[in-house]
């Protein structure tokens, strides 16, 4: 009987394309991303069934549109009735895990379902790519190699506010740094309102910026991860 695969499930929320090598990205440096792309297929066009983060991974997890799942807002909880790929893949003998960097896929949102360990940020709790790719680093040590798993790790980082670390903050003026130390809605709202509704280039560049090191912290990290799962889960 083949072996059954292991199924690895990454997911990184506002992660637009264009910041991506293997969708032409220039300017933004994912050399992790862009080795998995070049070891797998790559999707030139995919549309999300809606622009929201606990919605669109509903339907992630479930193969279903918002409306059938009804999860239709990010403060909607999944019906307990609704079956997940976790819980199909877990009656056939697989072991499941959960990790997540968002308050809106936590164990409360309903998309824990059919895992045998969850893991996602209580109140007040940010973890960064990091902290929760270790965590799933963790899980995967005590894994049985022996038995095929389904792991979920969701990160957070390209979403606002952007605040990249300081080795991911390449290019920056220093000037704009140390007026703008990050960006928030809050902060860009401010700059419009003292520039007649408008953000000047430069405020708008140091976004993209931030952005780009927020995407390469991103990267570097699932790196490190995707080298541990490789170490970790090979079960040939």
């Amino acid at each position: 009987m083949p072996q059954r695969p292991d199924i690895l499930l990454i997911t990184i929320d506002t992660l637009r394309a264009d910041a991506l090598e293997p969708y032409g990205a220039t300017d933004t440096e994912t050399p992790n991303i862009a080795r998995l792309a070049g070891e797998g297929v790559v999707y030139e066009a995919a549309t999300t069934p809606m622009p929201l983060t606990r919605p669109a991974h509903a339907s992630i997890l479930t193969g279903l549109y918002p409306d059938q799942h009804g999860v239709v807002t990010n403060h909607k909880i999944m019906p307990e009735e609704v079956v997940t790929l976790a819980e199909m893949l877990r009656e056939t003998g697989y072991q499941t895990a959960g990790f997540t960097g968002i308050r809106f896929l936590s164990r409360r949102s309903g998309l824990g379902q059919g895992f045998d360990d969850f893991d996602g940020p209580k109140k007040g709790e940010k973890p960064r790519a990091k902290e929760v790719f270790e965590r799933a680093g963790k899980w995967l040590g005590k894994a049985d190699p022996e038995i095929p798993i389904l792991l979920w790790v969701h990160v957070y980082d390209p979403h606002q506010p952007y605040e990249p670390p300081r080795k991911f903050r390449r290019g920056i003026d220093p000037e704009m740094e140390r007026q703008i130390p990050f960006i928030r809605w809050k902060s860009l709202n401010r700059v419009a309102k003292s520039n007649d509704g408008d953000i000047p280039a430069d405020v708008f560049d140091l976004a993209l910026d931030y952005y780009r090191g927020e995407v390469e912290f991103t990267d570097f990290w699932l790196g490190r991860f995707l080298e541990e799962f490789d170490r970790v889960r090979d079960r040939s």
